[in-house]
């Protein structure tokens, strides 16, 4: 039984990606956001922190699951730990413009603490780049979509998941984020953005498209200067050089 471990900078993907690839028959997705999972030795359930109030949880796993799926945003700069060497690691990134609208609009101000972390990240995608490691994948939040889903397809082949066409299909499912969000409640109306998990969970069973449209953008000049100053951002993301001062603040 293989563990999958999606991480990358918040606000770029990671619950999407989770979610489709824990449509998937063969993979046991864990609901709630994990640093690390546990099999037990008969390889019928796992534990793993709760990232609410931090005691050890326990799942059963089913006997048809061959994968257990779990995700931490937070962990880019570990994923070459010890720890995660037996793991399958994914990392997605998204373009900085779009990341940190979302952000800001998520708090209602300018969310500069997390701008070297995100320069980190950029860094460790592009190192992976040109030094892949055989148990990390990288894909842009951008290419998530394209053709089809193709370079995602690449990637769940190349781990050894099968696959139909419905996983990328989110009509045919609900999706969860926390256990300790009401998902009925929040799938009613579109929860305020300052309710982190219920508003996750309300844009978690949207329909899965490309969300970067230029409507969407809200950034300060500070954040865009920041980001067009960086040599490894604009390599990755050539495009934020056309953008002048965009914000709502």
């Amino acid at each position: 039984m293989k563990k999958i471990l999606i991480t990358g900078f918040m606000h770029s993907g990671t619950s999407i990606l989770k979610s489709i690839i824990g449509h998937i028959p063969e993979v046991h997705e864990v609901y709630n956001e994990a640093k690390e999972v546990f099999l037990s030795l008969d390889r019928k359930s796992l534990s793993y922190h709760h990232p609410y109030h931090q005691g050890l949880v326990h799942e059963s796993i089913s006997e048809n699951k061959k994968f257990i799926l779990c995700k931490e945003p937070h962990l880019i700069e570990h994923i070459y730990d010890d720890k995660y060497k037996d793991y399958i690691i994914i990392l997605i990134i998204r373009n900085p413009l779009w990341v940190f609208s979302s952000m800001n609009r998520r708090v209602g101000a300018e969310c500069n603490a997390d701008l070297p972390f995100y320069k980190k990240a950029v860094e460790i995608f592009s190192d992976l780049q040109v030094n892949n490691k055989p148990n990390i994948y990288t894909i842009k939040y951008e290419d998530l979509f394209h053709n089809n889903y193709k370079n995602l397809r690449l990637i769940l082949d190349s781990i050894g998941l099968r696959y139909s066409n419905d996983i990328f299909d989110n009509t045919k499912y609900k999706n969860h984020i926390a256990d300790w969000v009401n998902t009925e409640e929040s799938l009613k109306n579109a929860p305020n953005p300052r309710q982190h998990e219920a508003f996750r969970t309300y844009q978690i069973n949207q329909p899965f498209v490309n969300n970067n449209t230029p409507n969407k953008i809200n950034i300060p000049l500070r954040q865009l200067n920041y980001f067009k100053s960086n040599p490894e951002i604009v390599k990755l993301y050539p495009e934020i050089l056309k953008y002048q001062k965009i914000s709502l603040f």
